[in-house]
């Protein structure tokens, strides 16, 4: 990485999601390194309570392609996080699905949670 690149990124980490998010999605490789750097811990520890260990890796990896894939048509996203925290929750709920694993339905809340 050279003084440029690391310059860059210093600024990258303390703008907010949107100004990153819209960046990487005009191919700014420095600003996907950025939300990389932000979430990719949070996603995959995620994943590892929901899938294990085994399959974690694996899930982030789709959700970073899903993002990848997706960021022109999220540009000044500024749920960033939840976008991809839900995709993480999405796709674990897939695999579990596939693998057959039970899942909890809840029944209507009767009075709205506080």
């Amino acid at each position: 990485m050279t003084a440029v690149d690391l310059g860059q990124r210093s600024r990258l980490a303390q703008q907010h999601d949107e100004q990153v998010v819209e960046a990487a999605a005009g191919g700014d490789a420095a600003a996907w390194a950025e939300l990389v750097d932000r979430y990719v811990e949070l996603l995959w520890r995620m994943a590892e309570r929901l899938v294990g260990a085994e399959q974690a890796q694996q899930v982030s990896e789709v959700v970073w392609l899903r993002l990848a894939n997706r960021l022109p048509d999220l540009p000044g996203v500024t749920r960033v996080r939840l976008w991809l925290l839900q995709a993480v929750w999405d796709e674990c709920a897939r695999l579990h699905v596939a693998w057959g694993v039970p899942t909890l339905v809840l029944p209507p809340a009767e009075e709205p949670l506080p």
